[in-house]
């Protein structure tokens, strides 16, 4: 299995355990504040949601359009709400098939679970494409970006909070970024987005810090969504909303305004009850209509079990009527020729360069790291208590600054059963504490798992000498070592205190055959 292809594997079954989450009493905790504001289970930072929402409103607001698709829809809530301010046909559209369920159950809403690299429609099949705080997920975003252009007829909403005018400050994060399920794989410059979706994008930002503190009255979080969302484009604050115009017919003045869209905002919420099975057994013809073969657009025709194209690729309609149409599934999907279809051949260029700056290593098979290559530490993503130190020092020189220092790795991916120790050479110092008084922790996320937890994880004596140790760390020795199953990544704590930190080198320990 290839790193890459492990990486979409993980992400797709982290999402479908995220959007069967329910609290106690069975109601669902939702992705969006699709309760309200003040209240029910669902994700933190309600208000700024609800920021980035109401700038995406306005958007619409300025635009003529009959028909939406929201690729990365999540629970459903922005179609949803697109569909109540605008009278708008709506359309989802996620990589997680329970994401499609959530959004018929709770908003009516006609969802097709795919992926985004491979948009199951015909070109120009809707007249406004949004994809919200998706495109920094994924593992092809160049592809991603092309492919809204293509199935959208007017204009193309993209928002993220990924974003940076700091180029240097981009490379840096770049390179230190890790791979673990649903992670923020990619960061842009806006001219990387001018180079996708050409010099005339517009780029709005989402919200004005500072970040509110929750909760608010309704009077109070009107006033602050009315006083934080920039009336005018530019960056001004946290986030992007980027326009792409594609037809300039699409445009016309704004029509209901922004206290009517903030009002109309703050009044979208559905009741809080446990989440009924949707009924429905298949796509509504309105969706079964607009759906094409993935990995060649021809139509797909309704037998009244599966979805079928004229070459005999055969597609699921799996319980609850969606229709699954991941084109991984199928066959492997050849890397596309970024940019093939733009005439411009410096733009062209500018793509391609772009899809390989935000490429991530291939980590297939490799069992060492050798940091004092710096080649080596890409993939190797530093908390908040480690830093770089400006000494030199045996392989990578680092500063750990707290109690609780860590490193996330890039993807491993190896069975455990094939797994019989990591091997750790680094050097720690620190007069201040005692020789032998640290300890150091190794995590582990494996398929399934949703993040790093104490019971999946082993704790081992660290020596604060200043020499070079090699540590082995039988991750049978601590808790929640699964017997099978795939590994997907670790996190190295390699003290629990400040002190001078030089990690030297990691290594995967493999079983003998």
């Amino acid at each position: 299995m290839s790193a890459q292809r492990s990486h979409y594997a993980y992400t797709r079954r982290w999402l479908e355990d995220r959007f069967r989450r329910v609290d106690a009493g069975g109601v669902f905790v939702g992705h969006m504040p699709i309760y309200g504001h003040r209240g029910g289970p669902s994700e933190p930072g309600r208000l700024p949601r609800l920021a980035r929402a109401l700038q995406i409103l306005r958007t619409l607001d300025r635009m003529r359009f009959a028909t939406f698709l929201d690729v990365g829809s999540a629970d459903g809530y922005i179609a949803w709400v697109t569909r109540r301010v605008f009278g708008a046909e709506v359309f989802g559209c996620d990589l997680s098939v329970e994401a499609c369920r959530r959004a018929s159950e709770l908003f009516d809403l006609d969802a097709v679970a795919c992926d985004a690299e491979r948009l199951p429609f015909p070109d120009g099949a809707f007249d406004v494409v949004l994809s919200s705080e998706t495109i920094e997920h994924v593992e092809h975003p160049v592809q991603v970006l092309l492919e809204l252009q293509r199935v959208a007829r007017r204009a193309v909403v993209l928002t993220t909070e990924e974003v940076s005018a700091d180029r240097a400050a981009i490379d840096r994060w770049l390179a230190l970024r890790c791979g673990y399920p649903h992670s923020e794989r990619n960061r842009f410059h806006p001219d990387d987005l001018r180079a996708v979706f050409g010099d005339d994008v517009e780029l709005w930002t989402q919200f004005v810090p500072p970040r509110p503190t929750e909760p608010m009255s309704d009077e109070d979080a009107r006033r602050w969504l009315h006083d934080a969302t920039p009336d005018a484009p530019g960056l001004h604050g946290a986030g992007i909303v980027a326009v792409a115009w594609l037809d300039p017919d699409a445009r016309r003045p704004a029509g209901l305004g922004k206290d009517a869209l903030c009002d109309a905002l703050c009044d979208a919420r559905v009741e809080q009850r446990p989440l009924a099975a949707a009924t429905r057994t298949a796509p509504r013809d309105a969706l079964l209509g607009r759906l094409a073969c993935p990995l060649d657009r021809e139509p797909l025709a309704y037998d009244g079990a599966e979805l079928r194209s004229a070459r005999g690729r055969r597609y699921a309609i799996l319980p609850g009527g969606v229709a699954a149409l991941h084109a991984r599934t199928l066959a492997p999907v050849p890397a596309p020729d970024l940019g093939a279809a733009i005439r411009d051949p410096v733009r062209r260029e500018r793509v391609r360069e772009l899809g390989a700056r935000l490429a991530m290593p291939d980590t297939t098979g490799v069992t060492r790291w050798r940091f004092a290559d710096p080649a080596a530490r890409i993939g190797w993503r530093m908390g908040d208590q480690v830093s770089v130190r400006t000494t030199a020092g045996a392989g990578w020189a680092l500063l750990s600054t707290g109690g609780d220092p860590d490193l996330v790795g890039p993807t491993m991916p190896f069975g455990t059963a094939d797994i019989a120790a990591f091997e750790i050479d680094m050097r720690l110092h620190n007069p201040a504490f005692a020789r032998d008084a640290g300890v150091g922790q190794l995590f582990w996320m494996c398929d399934g798992d949703a993040t790093f937890r104490e019971d999946a994880s082993v704790l081992f004596g660290v020596v604060n000498d200043g020499a070079v140790h090699t540590y082995v760390v039988d991750p049978r020795q601590g808790r929640g070592w699964p017997a099978a199953g795939d590994l997907v990544c670790v996190r190295l704590d390699p003290v629990d205190g400040p002190c001078e930190l030089d990690l030297v080198e990691f290594r995967i320990r493999l079983r003998a055959d």
